[in-house]
């Protein structure tokens, strides 16, 4: 915290960056007619604000422009400085690989552009070997984790500018810190974006997150309201048999499993990710004499199963959260193989598993909504239950329902549902990074005990 603060601070207060109005506006103008669109005021003000200073947080809930704005800063400040090197970066695999889709220039996660070593658990890039950047532009910034981002401030004594996009009513990383929210309330600043798009006013599930964000949600009507979104008040023990029915009716309708996720907090019980993971791996991937398999633990994998990435490993390039197939089950032969191996597909990077590291992943058809973050699906189907009264937050109901694009399924019990939402306890964690800007840090003895 104190990293990052002392960083930042530095950064706050340089003089604004001077530059010309007159041709950002011209710039602008041909990009919006070649675009087919119309930038709204706060859009324009992220920009200019983004060209004349060094630091700034970009937020806003779904259908907002987050994206479309930034297609359009990077290509004007490229077009301004085409000689200052641009860092685009996420925290994970999946959500680097969309930025790179959206911009068009090669994105990458935090941990590659660190050059971390797993064994050795150090980053290459540091305060000795900084990075040779001048832009850095986080995406999914909400993920980000105050360890993570004071080692990438520690290698960033060049970069001159930063941007932070992020959307701060989803769940905070998973490690410690609450970094963007922290951030946003110690005073820098921030860009909302809240005006709701034409394109997206269509979607009920973008209008709904909105309804979460304003606190509009009083009673079940709100569901009739929408296309996109179904809620079936269910038992946990009909939530196997309803999942099974949905994702049949998907299946028929001509999606995969790719475009397909059931997205439940907790991995144990009835209706648990586990017990998920076993009723769907038998509709997605059924049990064939002619599709070779192997077993680990209690969980037989089978060729074709969707698989998920429990751990990072930047040497491979695959990172906790991605999703990959598994498309080769390869017998210890003394020969080729000393071991049994199993050989996942993570969107063309083909990653190899031995015993040493099997415990790193598990089937994907079912996961916990932390892991869903920085991923998008076409359908989502999540479950709401008692059951997982202790998980049941309001950042974790609205982080899962901004996974679904085009729809969305809830499963279980509508009370449940408004005590999640009523329940904010874990946007308070324990930080002292907002108090770390108003003080000026001194030495004290303390600092030296190790």
């Amino acid at each position: 915290e104190r990293n990052i603060a002392k960083y930042l601070k530095a950064r706050i207060n340089r003089p604004e960056e001077l530059f010309d109005e007159n041709e950002v506006n011209r710039l602008l103008k041909n990009y919006e007619k070649k675009q087919g669109i119309t930038y709204a005021s706060k859009q324009k003000e992220a920009l200019n604000y983004f060209l004349k200073s060094s630091v700034m947080i970009l937020t806003g809930g779904p259908g907002t422009g987050k994206t479309t704005i930034v297609q359009a800063l990077l290509k004007i400040y490229s077009t301004l400085y085409p000689e200052d090197r641009i860092g685009l970066v996420a925290p994970t695999g999946r959500a680097a690989k969309r930025l790179t889709e959206l911009t068009g220039i090669s994105a990458c996660t935090i941990h590659r552009l660190l050059k971390w070593d797993l064994h050795s658990n150090t980053f290459a890039m540091n305060k000795n070997n900084p990075l040779d950047i001048d832009v850095l532009i986080i995406d999914e910034f909400s993920m980000v984790d105050c360890l993570l981002l004071s080692k990438l401030f520690e290698a960033g004594r060049k970069i001159n500018k930063i941007l932070f996009i992020g959307d701060y009513h989803q769940l905070p990383s998973v490690a410690p810190g609450n970094v963007l929210q922290d951030l946003m309330e110690a005073g820098v600043k921030t860009i909302e974006l809240d005006e709701i798009f034409r394109q997206a006013k269509d979607s009920g599930i973008i209008q709904l997150a909105h309804h979460i964000i304003s606190n509009e949600i009083e009673d079940m009507e709100i569901f009739n309201q929408f296309r996109d979104i179904n809620f079936f008040s269910c038992i946990n023990y009909d939530v196997i048999k309803n999942v099974k029915t949905i994702v049949k009716k998907a299946l028929d309708e001509g999606y995969d499993a790719n475009d397909i996720q059931v997205l439940v907090p907790m991995y144990q019980g009835i209706a648990g990710i586990d017990a998920l993971n076993d009723a769907l791996q038998d509709i997605f991937n059924p049990k064939d004499e002619f599709i070779e398999s192997y077993k680990i633990g209690r969980i037989e994998y089978r060729v074709g199963d969707k698989i998920l990435q429990l751990k990072n490993r930047p040497d491979d390039d695959v990172f906790n959260g991605d999703i990959g197939v598994l498309v080769e089950i390869c017998k210890k032969d003394n020969f080729e193989y000393l071991q049994d191996t199993l050989i996942v597909d993570f969107d063309g990077n083909l990653v190899e598993y031995t015993s040493q590291n099997f415990n790193t992943i598990t089937h994907a058809y079912c996961m916990s909504i932390h892991k869903s973050q920085g991923n998008e699906f076409k359908i989502v189907i999540m479950a709401v239950l008692t059951d997982y009264y202790i998980m049941l937050r309001r950042n974790l109901l609205y982080t899962a329902i901004t996974r679904a694009k085009q729809s969305l399924f809830i499963l279980g019990n509508y009370n449940a549902f408004m005590q999640g939402l009523n329940n904010y306890q874990d946007s308070r964690r324990k930080t002292t990074l907002k108090t770390r800007f108003e003080s000026d840090e001194e030495l004290n003895v303390y600092d030296f005990m190790e």
